[in-house]
């Protein structure tokens, strides 16, 4: 794994770009993933919280895949970092969708 950039976005998210492309050969699998840490706003499992639990750091990442490529995440990454995307516009994008979805609020 090599980090690429590290940075904190506008609203105070930490954002590390990774290229992990010499270590996955999956096919449909891009290579490049950026992960973040932010606090969550729900807890999940509600009840357990044993992946998130609302008001404490919390850790996921996005990842390129099939038509989302590098070259996109590397903008989107960039778009993080000045402002002018946010988590929710990239949520389509999140590791785990419906799980890191609930956790942040989107």
């Amino acid at each position: 794994m090599q980090i690429l950039d590290k940075a904190i976005t506008p609203d105070g998210i930490e954002i590390e770009l990774h290229d992990l492309s010499r270590e996955h050969k999956l096919p449909d699998y891009n290579g490049m993933i950026i992960t973040f840490c932010t606090v969550a706003k729900n807890t999940f499992p509600e009840g357990k919280g044993w992946y998130s639990q609302k008001g404490k750091e919390f850790r996921s990442s996005i990842y390129s895949w099939g038509e989302y490529t590098k070259d996109m995440i590397k903008a989107d990454y960039e778009a993080l970092k000045n402002g002018t995307k946010t988590l929710a516009d990239l949520k389509a994008h999140l590791w785990n969708h419906q799980r890191d979805c609930f956790v942040l609020g989107l």
